[in-house]
């Protein structure tokens, strides 16, 4: 089966005693599986979410969660008990920002910008990343915007600036 592009593809159709049909338009080179930015993200200790303190990493710890996959994976109902120890709806704000890392990463090949960090890339902002690397296309910098937008909720500054856009670029 061939996988049409993004533009208009042409349908020719011949409608004798056998009916024959034949498809014009650009075929799109296949996309590797999806990743998860929890595949790049969840080995970061849990202080890697925005938001998570000291004094919030030593209590998660005590609950053996010492990465964000640890937090992402915690079950509603442990995290109950946990809130039962520590009465603060901060926890599934926390646990939440962590989950949002199950959001998989979309195709968007590499390009100039990989070596600069996720922190700049933000601050560059989708015209000048455009600019910048000539070679992705609109819908390209536009879904690299959507995930650096979901990554500032979800992530500290100081791990925005110590990751690359190679991290999660599909090569």
């Amino acid at each position: 089966s061939m996988q049409l592009g993004i533009g208009d593809p042409q349908l020719e159709m011949e409608l004798g005693a056998e009916p024959r049909a034949q498809l014009h338009g650009q075929p799109v080179s296949p996309v590797e599986p999806e990743r998860k930015l929890l595949d790049v993200f969840g080995g970061r200790p849990v202080s890697a979410v925005k938001g998570v303190s000291r004094d919030w990493s030593v209590f998660l710890e005590r609950s053996r969660i010492i990465t964000v996959s640890d937090l992402a994976d915690v079950s509603p109902s442990s995290l109950h008990e946990m809130f039962k120890a520590r009465s603060q709806i901060r926890l599934w704000e926390i646990q939440g920002k962590a989950r949002l890392l199950e959001s998989g990463i979309p195709f968007f090949p590499s390009s100039a910008m990989d070596n600069r960090d996720l922190y700049a890339l933000i601050r560059m902002g989708p015209d000048r990343i455009a600019a910048d690397a000539p070679n992705l296309t609109g819908e390209e910098v536009r879904r690299l915007s959507d995930i650096l937008q979901l990554l500032t909720v979800v992530l500290d500054a100081d791990v925005l600036k110590d990751t690359p856009l190679a991290d999660l670029s599909s090569g």
